[in-house]
C-alpha cells in the first residue's frame, strides 16, 4: 500500500497557526456573554467528546508514572487555555499572542544545538520584542500581561509533557485523555461563570427567550 505523501512541516506550522489565531479571534467575541472560563469549557470539553469518540483509549495496564504524566498534561491544558482567555479578556490579541509566545521561545532557545537554530530564535525574539514594546506604551492591564505571561509558561510546559505522553500513548489516546482531564478542571468555574454572565437576555442571540414550564412554552411579548 503506497502511503500519502506527508505534507511539509512548514504547512502544518502556518495551518495551525492560523487556526489558533482564528479561533482566538471567534472565542474573544462570546467572552462579553459567557466569559473566558465557559468558552475555555467549551472548547476543551467539545475537544474531549470528540476525541473520545474517534479514539476510545483505555487505561488499562497503565503504571503509575504514565497515569499522573497524562493528568498532568490535562492540567497544563487546562491552565493553558484559561490564563491565554483571561488574558485574552482584558488585552488586545495581538499583545496576548506576543507576550504569550515567549514561552515556546525559550523552548526553543534552550533546546537548540546548532548556531543557525540560536540564530532564527533570536530573530524571533527580536520581533517579539518591537511588538512588545509598540504596545506597552498604551496603558495595558497588568493582570492581562501577567496572565499572558502564565500562559505562555504552561505553553512551554505543554510542549515538553507532549513529548512524555506521546511516548506513552498511541496515536491521539494521551491527548483524549488530557482534554478529558482539562475539561473537568475548568468545569465548576466554566459553568459559575457562563450561568452568572447568562442570567439577563443580553446572552441570548436575538432579543427573546422562551419560558417553559412542564405544561407549555410560550414566547413573551416585548
Amino acid at each position: 500500500m503506497i502511503k500519502p505523501p506527508a505534507l511539509p512541516a512548514q504547512l502544518l506550522v502556518l495551518g495551525s497557526i492560523a487556526s489558533v489565531q482564528l479561533g482566538s479571534a471567534f472565542a474573544d467575541k462570546l467572552f462579553s456573554r459567557t466569559g473566558p472560563a465557559a468558552v475555555v469549557l467549551l472548547r476543551l470539553a467539545f475537544a474531549a467528546v470528540v476525541l473520545l469518540l474517534a479514539v476510545r483509549p483505555s487505561l488499562r495496564g497503565r503504571s503509575r508514572s504514565d497515569l499522573l504524566s497524562v493528568v498532568g498534561f490535562g492540567l497544563i491544558l487546562a491552565g493553558m487555555n484559561w490564563s491565554f482567555y483571561e488574558a485574552l479578556d482584558r488585552l488586545p490579541l495581538s499583545v496576548a499572542v506576543t507576550v504569550e509566545f515567549v514561552g515556546p521561545l525559550a523552548v526553543a532557545i534552550a533546546g537548540s544545538r546548532r548556531a543557525l537554530d540560536v540564530l532564527w530564535a533570536v530573530l524571533a525574539a527580536s520581533g517579539v520584542g518591537l511588538l512588545a514594546s509598540n504596545a506597552f506604551g498604551r496603558g495595558l492591564d497588568v493582570i492581562g500581561l501577567l496572565l499572558a505571561l502564565l500562559a505562555g509558561a504552561c505553553w512551554a510546559a505543554y510542549i515538553l509533557a507532549s513529548q512524555r505522553v506521546g511516548a506513552s500513548f498511541s496515536g491521539l489516546s494521551g491527548l483524549a485523555i488530557a482534554m478529558t482531564v482539562g475539561a473537568l478542571v475548568v468545569l465548576p468555574a466554566g459553568l459559575a461563570q457562563g450561568r452568572g454572565r447568562c442570567s439577563n437576555r443580553a446572552c441570548w442571540p436575538v432579543d427573546w427567550q422562551w419560558h417553559c414550564s412542564p405544561r407549555w412554552c410560550r414566547t413573551p411579548s416585548n
